[in-house]
Order: structure tokens, then sequence, then C-alpha cells
């Protein structure tokens, strides 16, 4: 696995963990419920279960998720990354046109 260079994941997630957490964000927006390690691995062409613990245990250590031991489907997400890519989904308001004076019709 290359790692980009400069890249510190130390707090952040990786690439391969941001796919994952936007995976885990769908799946419960669509499902009402979190995925199971199966459905992550086949979703994002995962076939080692052990790899998909791997990234979801460092998730929980830098506070993205939490899981409940022994508890099937118990990922909650606890924040989203705030990469250049949430940063440019964001919505930006529509500028109150009427507030701003130069875009005012002047008045005869």
């Amino acid at each position: 696995m290359s790692r980009q260079k400069g890249y510190c994941s130390k707090f952040r997630p990786t690439p391969r963990q941001h796919e994952i957490l936007i995976f885990i964000a769908d799946f419960i927006e669509k499902n009402g419920i979190a995925p199971k390690l199966k459905d992550i691995g086949m979703a994002l062409d995962m076939p080692n279960l052990g790899a998909v613990r791997e990234h979801l245990v460092a998730l929980e250590k830098k506070k993205f998720i939490q899981r409940k031991p022994g508890i099937p489907r118990s990922i909650v997400i606890l924040k989203m990354p705030d990469t250049p890519k949430n940063v440019m989904n964001k919505s930006v308001p529509e500028p109150d046109m009427e507030a701003d004076p130069e875009n005012q019709a002047p008045e005869f």
C-alpha cells in the first residue's frame, strides 16, 4: 500500500479509510442500519474481512467511529473528516441580492 507523500494519518483517515467512512454513512442513510463487515468488504472490493476490521479499529482509534464489541451492525459515525472533497461539496448560500446596495436599481 503506497502512502501519499507528506500524508499524516495519525489524526486523519487514510484514503481507504475515508472510502470506508463514506460507504458506511451512505449505507446507514439508505438502510437505516450500519453495514456488516461483509457488506463493507464486498462493496469496496476487500475480500479479506480482517483488513476491513483493521481499518475499522483504526477509525475507532482516530475517533471517527464507535462500535460496541460483540454487537453486529453497531457502527456509529462520530464525525466525518473535513477534507477538500467535503469542503467542495458543502453548499454555499446564495448571496442576498436585495441586501447588497450595489445590486439595487437606482431610484429616479
